[in-house]
């Protein structure tokens, strides 16, 4: 028998109910109903289990195939648009309006030879690392937090008809969430993203949007130009502001931007020194800009979750792969959050954050094992026992020979079509 870690997996027996009722309307997207199964239990697993790669997130299936069915998935033939449609029209059947918070984050990757690494500066650790630097999107609507897009910046030779920028690949993402329906008015980012292009893109797009700037941006103020660091801020005229328990001291001003036009700007002073909110909605007061930039913190969540649970596993080194999983990824954590979102009605005495995820499929596998073993008795035991001693190879007729079928939804789904 295999060595056994302390700290074990739960087992995984079935899909969570609520889960797999919202992916049903992703069944078309798969020629072959194998597919769809893989499917399931990527979006399954992603959302549970903090680490390994992708035959381990087959092998914690009681029944598995063999590991590199699940590896080949990612590169086999789907319909990719119409699962991204799809994604868009989950979130707008619960969220009716938000914000698209917009940033990139870096996946850190050993390896020369892995596709798509690259050196990166690394804001945080205030050192280059090498790894996929990631330009992200997250939607955040009334309910929930859903990611948009998530997509590899790669450094070619800017001569290359193949090179796009940060911006560009945000601006195609932005352009993509619109054609596909997605629900948002407004787009908020930090200073990296306020760049005339970008924002002019957005006003043209009927978008509301916020940026932080830098200080030394150039505006026109009262028919003279200054920079944003040297704007005369007079305390009589500054506001206390208390947003989420915090408080800031603000400024709010008309200013004019040379190709951009008019824009209001809220300056805040603290401890960390100045900030400048920059938006082009000049109908909104100082509270409404700093507490809706706030929901900017939410991205950050977002990208050590990656981090730390999902992307852990992140092996690949087919950078096609790597593009796809993250595609499902942003997928699956939406099918996640919105099914939890359902869940928590039965489930009010969790509190709400960032492990609900956990809690709630932990807590439907822990009831599905026990099922079993109480269905099948030492029959379910003993499939369990095998489905870890051989977590690469298929379990399929291991639970033939003990006449226990674990979960078959596939079935019901096909019917339903």
């Amino acid at each position: 028998m295999s060595y056994l870690c302390p700290i074990m997996d739960i087992p995984i027996f079935g899909y969570p109910k609520a889960l797999l009722e919202i992916a049903i309307r992703f069944r078309k997207a798969f020629p072959d109903v194998r597919q769809f199964n893989h499917f399931l239990r990527f979006v399954t697993a992603i959302g549970h289990y903090e680490k390994g790669s992708l035959a381990h997130i087959n092998s914690l299936f009681v029944e598995h195939t063999n590991q590199s069915n699940f590896n080949r998935f990612l590169s086999s033939k789907f319909d990719l648009d119409f699962l991204k449609n799809e994604h868009i029209n989950a979130i707008n059947e619960i969220e009716k309006d938000g914000i698209l918070v917009i940033d990139d984050t870096i996946i850190e990757r050993n390896g020369k030879n892995i596709e798509y690494t690259d050196i990166f500066f690394d804001h945080n650790k205030k050192k280059y690392v090498r790894g996929y630097q990631v330009a992200t999107s997250l939607f955040i609507g009334k309910y929930g937090k859903y990611p948009i897009a998530l997509s590899i910046y790669r450094k070619f030779n800017k001569e290359d008809p193949a090179f796009k920028t940060k911006i560009e690949i945000q601006k195609e993402n932005i352009e993509d969430a619109i054609e596909r329906g997605l629900n948002f008015s407004t787009v908020i980012g930090d200073s990296w993203y306020f760049t005339d292009d970008l924002v002019k893109f957005l006003n043209a797009k009927g978008k509301s949007w916020i940026f932080t700037s830098k200080g030394n941006r150039r505006v026109k103020i009262q028919g003279r130009w200054t920079s944003l660091d040297d704007l005369i801020l007079p305390y009589g005229e500054s506001q206390l502001l208390t947003i989420d328990g915090e408080v800031y001291s603000a400024w709010e001003k008309e200013v004019y931007i040379r190709g951009i036009g008019k824009l209001s700007v809220v300056v805040t002073e603290g401890i960390n020194g100045k900030k400048y909110f920059m938006t082009n909605r000049l109908d909104w007061d100082s509270k409404k800009i700093i507490g809706t930039f706030l929901n900017r913190w939410d991205i950050e969540v977002m990208h050590r979750e990656m981090k730390g649970n999902g992307l852990k596993r992140l092996f690949l080194r087919n950078g096609k792969k790597v593009e796809m999983d993250l595609c499902l990824y942003a997928i699956g954590r939406t099918l996640l959050e919105i099914s939890t979102i359902i869940t928590m009605a039965d489930h009010k005495e969790l509190e709400e954050g960032i492990e609900i995820h956990k809690r709630l499929t932990g807590i439907e596998f822990i009831e599905n094992a026990s099922q079993k073993i109480m269905e099948f008795g030492k029959h379910a035991v003993e499939a369990m026992v095998k489905a870890i001693e051989t977590p690469y190879k298929s379990t399929v007729k291991i639970l033939k020979s003990l006449g226990l079928f674990t979960f078959n939804p596939l079935d019901k789904i096909n019917a339903k079509l």
